[in-house]
């Protein structure tokens, strides 16, 4: 290690510009900030941005007041009081829709018993015809009515066919 210091390559030091013209103070001794509350200037010139006349007197910031979430608003006095909220009421007939379109698939998947098939088709019937005043499941009311018909009829060609064929077998034997 060097006892130089960065400056001792100079034969004087630095050369400092004149304090009054905006220099830098000769580095003679300590620095002494000013007191607590005084604008900092730097030899005649205002410091770092600071208006000459000094700062505006600071205005209190509150910040707005929001109700709170599932409080209803208080009277003076009194605690804060719960919003209970109602659900929202379900749609009429959104329900039946549902219920039709399972029953219609049901029905199709089950035709070969007609003592499961004409119950199922008969409700899903009904059901999709109820369900239809839906407004957001309309649509799945109007397939459960489909699939219920479909399972009714796909149950009654069934039926019909083997009626004919046991009557067609019995009636003209070989």
């Amino acid at each position: 290690m060097s006892d130089q210091t960065p400056y001792s390559s100079y034969p004087d030091g630095p050369q400092w510009q004149n304090p009054s013209q905006g220099g830098y103070p000769p580095a003679s001794g300590p620095y002494t900030p000013p007191p607590y509350g005084q604008p900092q200037t730097g030899y005649g010139q205002p410091g770092y941005g600071q208006p000459a006349g000094g700062y505006p007197p600071q205005q209190s910031y509150v910040p707005p007041q929001y109700p709170q979430p599932g409080f209803a608003p208080q009277a003076a006095g009194y605690p804060p009081q719960p919003v209970f909220m109602a659900a929202p009421a379900s749609e009429p007939g959104s329900g039946m829709a549902v219920a039709s379109l399972v029953l219609g698939i049901l029905s199709i998947v089950t035709f070969w018993a007609w003592f499961l098939v004409v119950p199922l088709s008969i409700v899903g019937i009904i059901l999709g015809a109820l369900g239809r005043r839906s407004v957001s499941r309309r649509g799945i009311a109007i397939a459960g009515l489909v699939c219920s018909i479909i399972g009714l009829a796909v149950f009654l060609i069934v039926y019909i066919a083997v009626a004919a064929f046991v009557h067609s077998v019995t009636t003209y034997p070989y």
